[in-house]
């Protein structure tokens, strides 16, 4: 099968969502994705392959793993649903809204960022500098009513800090919540390792948090009964395979292999 790839980017600031679609010929069957924020970029960064081994195209619609699992419940043409938690996709399963249970795809890693310091450490959070002349420091988070990421981040500001030196700047998912942190409006972030790798630049101001600091992130997928049921699992299985997994490795996660979740 041959076909010529067109890139479309199609970016709808609605409630925290962005839509994206990678469109093929109209011969090629399409699998329509919903994906949290954390894994935008590895997902559009595998998508070639992807869509070479199960000769599909994919679109995606990305945003806080809550607000898609409430589309995904409401009737969204969702294929897939790859989740950044075990609740949503164990919530739609629970509901007769899948396939079959939710399966782990990837394992979170979050990171904190520092716009002050170079060779920072995950000691430095929330430790004031000397510009910051003892106000509160701000640190972006997703906002953990909708996005697991956030739920993750505040569990390890209340493990770490004390509350005292802390104002929480909250975005709609951890995309926004990146980039409360590149835009200079906040002093610290945490996010997902992901966000980091695919911004080079910001590598010398993240230091990665300890796994001990928050609950394991496991990242979990549901295809939906209703749509591409057969490519979607394909797909995912796919995803799961050991070269899938090792690329993500490289991407600001842990592999599912030797988990045991």
């Amino acid at each position: 099968m041959t076909s010529k790839f067109v890139v479309m980017l199609i970016v709808l600031f609605l409630n925290g969502f962005v839509s994206l679609v990678y469109a093929q010929t109209d011969d090629v069957p399409k699998v329509r994705i919903a994906v949290s924020a954390n894994f935008y970029g590895p997902i559009k960064a595998m998508a070639p392959s992807l869509e070479n081994a199960c000769e599909c195209s994919l679109s995606f619609t990305v945003g806080a793993s809550g607000a898609l699992a409430v589309q995904f419940a409401h009737g969204a043409p969702y294929d897939l649903f790859l989740s950044a938690d075990k609740d949503k996709p164990e919530w739609l399963y629970q509901q007769g809204l899948t396939t079959a249970k939710p399966v782990t795809y990837a394992i979170g890693k979050l990171v904190l960022l520092d716009k002050y310091r170079s060779n920072l450490r995950f000691e430095d959070l929330a430790k004031p500098v000397q510009t910051l002349s003892g106000n509160p420091i701000k640190i972006a988070v997703a906002n953990p009513k909708t996005a697991p990421y956030g739920v993750a981040a505040i569990e390890v500001i209340d493990r770490h800090t004390s509350h005292q030196q802390v104002q929480l700047v909250k975005g709609n998912n951890v995309m926004q919540a990146m980039q409360f942190f590149t835009t200079g409006a906040v002093d610290q972030a945490i996010v997902s390792a992901s966000l980091v790798v695919a911004q080079p630049i910001y590598r010398d101001m993240a230091a990665e948090v300890p796994r001990s600091a928050y609950t394991a992130l496991a990242q979990q997928a549901v295809v939906n009964i209703s749509g591409q049921t057969e490519l979607a699992e394909k797909l995912l299985a796919i995803l799961l395979s050991a070269p899938m997994q090792e690329t993500l490795s490289t991407l600001g996660y842990f592999p599912v292999q030797g988990e045991g979740i």
